[in-house]
Protein backbone atom coordinates (compact mmCIF):
# COMPACT_ATOMS: atom_id res chain seq x y z
CA UNK A 1 0.00 0.00 0.00
CA UNK A 2 1.21 3.47 -0.93
CA UNK A 3 0.28 6.97 -0.29
CA UNK A 4 1.02 9.52 -3.12
CA UNK A 5 3.85 10.50 -2.35
CA UNK A 6 5.09 8.03 0.37
CA UNK A 7 7.17 5.05 0.68
CA UNK A 8 5.88 1.46 -0.01
CA UNK A 9 3.90 0.09 3.30
CA UNK A 10 3.94 -3.55 3.12
CA UNK A 11 0.47 -5.99 3.86
CA UNK A 12 0.22 -9.30 3.76
CA UNK A 13 -3.34 -11.43 4.36
CA UNK A 14 -2.27 -14.02 7.39
CA UNK A 15 -3.55 -17.70 7.34
CA UNK A 16 -3.28 -20.66 9.64
CA UNK A 17 -0.76 -21.80 7.19
CA UNK A 18 2.26 -19.54 6.38
CA UNK A 19 2.17 -21.49 2.80
CA UNK A 20 -1.05 -19.99 2.12
CA UNK A 21 -0.13 -16.60 3.98
CA UNK A 22 0.36 -13.73 1.11
CA UNK A 23 3.69 -12.50 0.07
CA UNK A 24 4.36 -8.20 0.72
CA UNK A 25 5.58 -6.47 -2.39
CA UNK A 26 5.35 -5.81 -5.60
CA UNK A 27 6.34 -9.07 -6.92
CA UNK A 28 8.09 -10.76 -9.92
CA UNK A 29 9.29 -14.50 -10.57
CA UNK A 30 12.83 -15.07 -11.99
CA UNK A 31 13.10 -18.63 -13.85
CA UNK A 32 17.06 -19.42 -13.32
CA UNK A 33 18.77 -21.85 -15.81
CA UNK A 34 21.51 -24.55 -16.16
CA UNK A 35 22.96 -26.65 -18.93
CA UNK A 36 20.04 -29.02 -18.83
CA UNK A 37 17.12 -25.71 -18.93
CA UNK A 38 15.27 -24.73 -15.97
CA UNK A 39 16.90 -25.20 -12.49
CA UNK A 40 14.90 -23.23 -10.10
CA UNK A 41 12.00 -20.33 -10.06
CA UNK A 42 12.32 -17.54 -7.02
CA UNK A 43 10.02 -15.49 -6.51
CA UNK A 44 10.99 -11.81 -5.44
CA UNK A 45 10.37 -8.31 -4.64
CA UNK A 46 11.30 -5.94 -7.89
CA UNK A 47 13.11 -3.58 -5.79
CA UNK A 48 15.68 -5.65 -4.67
CA UNK A 49 18.86 -5.83 -6.43
CA UNK A 50 19.69 -9.25 -7.29
CA UNK A 51 23.08 -8.41 -9.02
CA UNK A 52 25.14 -10.69 -6.62
CA UNK A 53 22.92 -13.68 -6.83
CA UNK A 54 19.77 -14.97 -5.17
CA UNK A 55 19.26 -17.22 -1.81
CA UNK A 56 16.10 -19.22 -2.52
CA UNK A 57 14.12 -20.85 0.40
CA UNK A 58 11.15 -23.46 0.35
CA UNK A 59 8.00 -21.48 1.60
CA UNK A 60 7.19 -24.72 3.57
CA UNK A 61 10.42 -25.69 4.70
CA UNK A 62 13.24 -23.31 5.89
CA UNK A 63 15.71 -25.83 5.85
CA UNK A 64 15.91 -25.80 1.95
CA UNK A 65 17.80 -23.19 0.32
CA UNK A 66 19.35 -22.77 -3.23
CA UNK A 67 21.75 -20.05 -3.70
CA UNK A 68 21.88 -19.24 -7.41
CA UNK A 69 25.20 -17.04 -8.55
CA UNK A 70 25.37 -14.12 -9.78
CA UNK A 71 26.46 -14.95 -13.20
CA UNK A 72 23.44 -17.56 -13.36
CA UNK A 73 21.17 -17.36 -16.20
CA UNK A 74 17.86 -16.21 -15.78
CA UNK A 75 14.36 -15.05 -17.48
CA UNK A 76 12.16 -12.79 -15.37
CA UNK A 77 8.72 -14.41 -16.73
CA UNK A 78 5.77 -11.35 -15.26
CA UNK A 79 5.17 -9.09 -18.23
CA UNK A 80 3.21 -6.04 -17.52
CA UNK A 81 -0.16 -6.09 -19.53
CA UNK A 82 -1.70 -2.99 -18.53
CA UNK A 83 0.43 0.15 -16.75
CA UNK A 84 -2.23 3.39 -15.76
CA UNK A 85 -5.06 1.71 -17.44
CA UNK A 86 -3.19 1.42 -20.83
CA UNK A 87 -2.26 -1.70 -23.04
CA UNK A 88 1.53 -1.84 -22.72
CA UNK A 89 2.15 -4.97 -24.72
CA UNK A 90 2.03 -6.55 -28.09
CA UNK A 91 -1.37 -9.36 -27.88
CA UNK A 92 0.17 -12.47 -29.32
CA UNK A 93 -2.43 -14.97 -31.39
CA UNK A 94 -3.04 -18.09 -30.52
CA UNK A 95 -0.15 -19.72 -32.59
CA UNK A 96 2.05 -17.43 -30.91
CA UNK A 97 1.33 -18.53 -27.48
CA UNK A 98 1.38 -22.42 -28.06
CA UNK A 99 4.69 -21.81 -29.70
CA UNK A 100 5.53 -19.96 -26.28
CA UNK A 101 4.17 -22.89 -24.22
CA UNK A 102 5.87 -26.15 -26.12
CA UNK A 103 9.19 -23.77 -25.76
CA UNK A 104 8.61 -23.19 -21.93
CA UNK A 105 7.81 -26.94 -21.58
CA UNK A 106 11.04 -28.01 -23.58
CA UNK A 107 12.94 -26.55 -20.50
CA UNK A 108 11.84 -28.66 -18.03
CA UNK A 109 13.72 -32.49 -17.80
CA UNK A 110 10.76 -35.06 -18.52
CA UNK A 111 10.46 -36.26 -14.40
CA UNK A 112 9.39 -32.45 -13.82
CA UNK A 113 6.39 -32.84 -16.87
CA UNK A 114 5.49 -36.53 -15.28
CA UNK A 115 1.88 -36.73 -14.16
CA UNK A 116 2.37 -39.52 -11.89
CA UNK A 117 4.99 -38.86 -9.30
CA UNK A 118 6.90 -35.95 -10.46
CA UNK A 119 10.05 -34.91 -9.95
CA UNK A 120 10.51 -32.13 -7.44
CA UNK A 121 10.99 -28.40 -8.29
CA UNK A 122 12.97 -25.76 -6.85
CA UNK A 123 10.52 -22.82 -6.32
CA UNK A 124 10.71 -20.78 -3.38
CA UNK A 125 11.28 -16.94 -2.11
CA UNK A 126 14.26 -15.12 -2.27
CA UNK A 127 15.90 -15.03 1.08
CA UNK A 128 15.15 -11.09 1.50
CA UNK A 129 11.52 -11.62 0.78
CA UNK A 130 11.01 -14.52 2.86
CA UNK A 131 12.74 -12.72 5.90
CA UNK A 132 10.64 -10.04 5.43
CA UNK A 133 7.37 -12.39 5.51
CA UNK A 134 8.58 -13.97 9.06
CA UNK A 135 8.81 -10.34 10.29
CA UNK A 136 5.25 -8.92 9.45
CA UNK A 137 3.97 -12.16 10.45
CA UNK A 138 5.68 -12.09 13.63
CA UNK A 139 4.52 -8.71 14.09
CA UNK A 140 0.87 -9.44 13.63
CA UNK A 141 0.76 -12.65 15.95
Amino acid sequence: MRMPGENWQYRLKVTEESVKTSNPGILQVRRYFDDAGAAADAIYDIGVDLAKGCEIVSPDDEEWRRRMGKDARFQDLLVPVFRGGKLVCERPGLEEIWASVRTNLNQFEGGIKRIAKPAPYAVGLERGLHELKKELIGRIR
